[in-house]
């Protein structure tokens, strides 16, 4: 290590020292602290104090004529939506800057940081529980909701004995509510809400009503280049560190609720035509014809004597029937038919054969076979 060249800031810096490109990760050594680090407000003994970055402590040095009690005015600007919880393993020690062994910075589950986990979830920890501590009232484990103010008015201190004043509406600084102090203060925000007020342009001083607890008035109202001065003042990171809103633990997003899937109708099949098939053609649609009934022979009637008359023959043959023919002159007899002999009358129930005589039998049967 002979080759060590002695420090001197006025000398030429060596040529391989000059990197500008470490400039930015060098400027990242150390400042993690700093990121973290933000002014506040103290109520320790029931007295105001602000506390600087460096830790110098300045009290306020003021008291309200008409209660002799000490205030300070103060406008928030800025706040935490959750609380924090933090628990110290021991009894606090005056002046101590020793981190909580368990803390929380959104009040749901221990911080992944804390060096003496005393449970999984908030909640369900033992000292977060009402009776647990060391005085046997109240929590072991304390809630404070984290809020960034500024000053509402110049504030007279006293810095290690000597006087100085703050000026209104300069820095930021981080002030923890506890819960007897935040429920105060929430009083007062429902009340300005229902009378249309914005509270971030509101001057609101506040004082010690009991041990620990801080009651708030409203006190005047910004004017609007001062109200437009808080609103970039709430923007900063120093605001920002001072709520915790960057060590807040990022929480995954809830998953989308499940989509039933839903059944699609079934696809309608369409079935393709079938090839055609050529067939026999089909013989018309016929239906049975009842069957003409057969031709009933006539009844041949009963032979007269002597030979039938030419007409009677023909008559006998039915005639072809036409479509509206006129109707057949049945010709009138040539010769009139032989009567026949009356019968006698009966005897005794007896119907007696007619006597003929021989030579007319033998006329008749000769005209028959004629």
């Amino acid at each position: 290590m002979s080759n060590i060249v002695p420090m001197q800031w006025n000398a030429q810096l060596p040529e391989h020292l000059r990197v500008a490109s470490d400039a930015a990760d060098m400027a990242t050594l150390g400042a993690a602290f700093e990121s973290r680090a933000f002014a506040r407000v103290s109520t320790k003994d029931n007295t105001f104090a602000l506390v600087s970055l460096e830790g110098e402590l300045m009290r306020v040095n003021q008291m309200d004529p008409a209660d002799a009690k000490v205030f300070i005015d103060v406008v928030f600007i800025k706040w935490s939506p959750t609380i924090t919880k933090a628990w110290y393993e021991g009894a606090y020690v005056d002046g101590s800057d020793a981190s909580p062994a368990c803390f929380s910075m959104d009040g749901v589950t221990p911080d992944a940081s804390s060096t003496n986990r005393q449970a999984t979830a908030c909640a369900s920890c033992p000292k977060n529980a009402f009776g647990s501590a060391a005085n046997g009232s109240g929590k072991a484990c304390a809630d404070r909701q984290r809020t960034a103010v500024i000053l509402g008015a110049d504030t007279p201190v006293s810095v290690n004995g000597a006087s100085a004043t703050l000026k209104a509406g300069k820095d930021v600084y981080g002030f923890a509510l506890a819960p007897m102090t935040g429920k105060n203060l929430n009083a007062k925000v429902k009340e300005a809400t229902k009378m249309g007020v914005n509270l971030k342009g509101v001057v609101m001083r506040a004082k010690f009503v009991s041990q620990g607890v801080v009651d708030f008035q409203f006190l005047s109202y910004l004017g609007a280049p001062e109200y437009a001065h808080t609103v970039k003042l709430a923007a900063t990171d120093e605001a920002i560190r001072a709520c915790g809103l960057n060590d807040l633990p990022a929480r995954p997003a809830l998953p989308a609720p499940p989509v039933h899937a839903q059944l699609a109708p079934p696809a309608q099949v369409v079935q393709p035509p079938a090839p055609l098939i050529p067939q026999a053609a089909s013989a018309p649609l016929s239906f049975p014809l009842a069957a003409a009934p057969a031709p009933v022979a006539a009844e041949p009637s009963k032979r007269r004597r002597g030979r039938p008359a030419a007409d009677a023959q023909t008559a006998a043959t039915p005639p072809t029937a036409t479509a509206f023919a006129a109707p057949t002159t049945i010709p009138a007899p040539t010769a009139p038919l032989a009567a026949f002999p009356s019968s006698p009358p009966a005897q005794n129930g007896v119907i007696q054969q007619p006597a003929a005589a021989s030579s007319d039998l033998d006329a008749l049967l000769a005209q028959a076979m004629a």
